[in-house]
Order: structure tokens, then sequence, then C-alpha cells
């Protein structure tokens, strides 16, 4: 199980605005948390030639090992969203590691231990580009970066150094406030571009609203005459055919007109959920859906969540292992906020042991909150929540 809690709404990132496309940064996440603290680790080799068998030593690279790790199980997406709080562990593990060499060693420490730092954590905000906003990269870099050159002069006056002191300093800081900055910009950059096709996008679709509603009422009288040629049509044409009317055919009548109503109704209450699920290429015969939303909590989902939602159903309802009709989808609304679950049985665990719905959940547990997931032998349970919004803006 896996819970979540929900994004503050002022994380502007692109894991929050395009999931999909921080998903596919992964492997350069991967690349720069090694080979970060691949760099991190030769420099104290070198520095520390014969002398790893010191306790102190060990527990410093652990520590830096550490940071690495946050980022590489942060970017994950079983752990998505990236939060701030394992933002803050990374910056303190590397701080926590250079502080250690420096003060705590039975030795005085060798001048570059504070450089190679600064490069590692500034390697390390690179790789949080999608997934932390600008302003806190750059203010946590710089913030840190003003640590490491306060750690360098200290480093400085125990060990003999030919460079000024001001000019070391600057050049122990430059990497890590560099890298965020740099790293700063690009995330900038990125959330200003989906912002950007956001608004051309939103304002596309007001500009075509007036069509595409004459489309959908199209779409639906072509529905409604597709519903009468079924059966009214051909009984129309055997009453004008036979040229008299019975008893008989005044009841078929009333149970042709009972049944069109029936369908006319029962699609007109269908929430865009059912509507969603039974229009994503799913044929009928497999198609058993059961959605319990008698609050219309469907309806409070932005566009990003209705896409989410649509997207794993129809992984679900995909895979070959699918048992149809045990599919059961709940929604319910409580105190402004909404909580849903999805239900689905599987003749194997196939799906699930092998990990196909991660990705889904990945991006789920970016666009809501509380997202959790079960599963046992043959069944998958996933819980979620959100915020109930303005049906209007969606």
């Amino acid at each position: 199980m896996n819970s979540r809690t929900p994004i503050h709404d002022a994380e502007s990132t692109l894991q929050r605005l395009d999931p999909i496309a921080a998903l596919g940064d992964r492997i350069l996440v991967l690349l720069l948390a090694s080979g970060g603290f691949g760099y991190f680790l030769i420099s104290i080799l070198k520095l520390y030639q014969g002398q790893w068998s010191e306790g102190t030593l060990l527990v410093s690279v652990l520590v830096a090992a550490a940071a690495s790790i946050f980022v590489i199980v942060g970017s994950s997406q079983k752990f998505s969203p990236f939060r701030q709080g394992t933002h803050y562990m990374i910056h303190l593990s590397v701080l926590a590691s250079v502080v250690i060499l420096v003060f705590w060693q039975n030795w005085h420490a060798g001048v570059g231990v504070s450089d190679a730092g600064s490069v590692f954590l500034g390697v390390l905000l690179l790789a949080l580009g999608p997934y932390r906003p600008a302003i806190e990269i750059a203010a946590l870099g710089s913030v840190s970066g003003v640590f490491i050159g306060f750690i360098a002069l200290i480093e400085a006056e125990r060990a003999t150094v030919h460079t000024p002191l001001a000019v070391y300093t600057l050049t122990a800081m430059a990497p890590c406030v560099a890298f965020a900055l740099a790293s700063a910009k690009f995330s900038g950059q990125l959330v200003e571009a989906q912002e950007r096709w956001r608004s051309q996008v939103i304002r596309l679709r007001d500009e075509n609203l007036a069509k595409v509603q004459a489309g959908l009422s199209r779409s639906v009288r072509k529905d409604r005459l597709q519903i009468l040629e079924v059966e009214a049509f051909p009984f129309l044409n055997e009453v004008i055919r036979s040229g008299t009317i019975g008893p008989e055919d005044r009841s078929r009548a009333l149970r042709i007109s009972n049944s069109i109503r029936e369908i006319m109704v029962t699609e007109s209450d269908r929430t865009w959920l059912e509507v969603a699920a039974s229009d994503d290429g799913v044929e009928p015969s497999r198609l058993k859906l059961a959605v319990a939303d008698p609050q219309s909590a469907a309806s409070f989902m932005t566009t990003d969540q209705r896409t989410a939602i649509r997207a794993m159903i129809w992984e679900i309802l995909s895979e070959p292992a699918f048992k149809p009709g045990s599919l059961r989808i709940e929604l319910a609304t409580s105190e402004g906020n909404c909580i849903g679950t999805i239900r689905a049985h599987f003749s194997n665990p196939d799906p699930i042991s092998k990990g196909r719905l991660a990705p889904y959940l990945a991006v789920m547990r970016v666009l809501f909150s509380d997202v959790t997931s079960q599963s046992n032998s043959n069944g998958l349970l996933i819980g979620f929540g959100y915020a109930k919004r303005d049906r209007r803006n969606y």
C-alpha cells in the first residue's frame, strides 16, 4: 500500500503538469544521481588514500550515498510525486557528509572536500529540474552554496592554501550555485512551455466550443436514429405493408416504446465516466462496467484527472486476464473532497506482479491525493481522493 498526501497547488513542476514526460526523464535522473556520487567518491578516495579503515570516513560516504538514494527513490514511479521533504533531505545529506569530513576527522582534511561536495550537490539539483519548482531549487541551492563557502573557509584555515581566501571560497560555492540556477532555469522553462501550451489548448477549446456542441447534437440524433432503426422502423414498415393494426401490433408498439424510453433515460443519466469507459474501444461483449456515483462526484474531476482515470480503466479492461464484470468504480463526496475506489479481479496475478499498472499509478499519485493500491492473489484495489472543484471550470 502507498499513501500520499495532496500536492500543494502552488507547486508548478513538469511532473505535475505532464507526469508522462517526467517519467521519461527517469534514465537521466539515474545517470546524474549515480554519476554525481561517483565523482564525489573518487574525489574522496584521492584525498584520503590508505585511510579507509577510519569509520568516520565510511560514515561520511554512506551519508553522501543517501543523498543519491533520495533522488533515485523520490523520482521513482512508486513514490511519485517528488516531495519537498525529500528535497530537504538531499541537501542535508550532502552538507552533513562534507561537515563530517572537515570537522570530525582525526586528521587534517585535505583541500578539495568542499569542492567535491559542491559539485555533487549541484549535479543532484540538475536531476531535480523536472520534479521541484524553480524557485525552490534556486533558493535551496543558493543557501547550500553559501554554507559550502563557509565550510571552505574553515577548510582553508586547516590546510595550506596559496589561493586568496575569497577566490577559494567563491570557487567552492560556484558549482552548487551555478548548477542550482541552471536547474531552476530549466525547470522554469519546462513549466512555462507547458502552461503556454495549455493556454493555447484552452483558447482553441473555447473558440471551437460551438462546433463541438453542434457535433455532439448531431451525434445524439444519430444515436437516437440507430435505436429506432433496430425495432421501430421495421415495425412501422410491417404495419404499412399490412394496412391493418391488430391487438398484437398494439402490444408490440407498447413494448418497443417502453424499451426505447428506457434506453434513452439510461443514456441521459450516464456520467462521463460511464460514457468514457464504453467509448474507449472496449468491446460491448467484454464491458460489464459498474459505476456507483450517486452524488455525481466524477463531474468534479479536472481534465487531467479524468484522463488518468480513463487510462487506468482502459489498461485494466485491456488485460487478457481481466474478469469481465469484476470492475467496480465507487465515488462519493465528503466535506468538500471526493473519494473513489477502483476494484478489479483477474484470472491470474500476472498484470499485477509484473507492474504493468505502475506507470498509471504513478500518474495518479501526481494528480490525486491519498492514492493507495492493494493487490492480493488475483484482486486489485485502488483508492484515491481529489478536491471538490467548481464544475464550470472543467
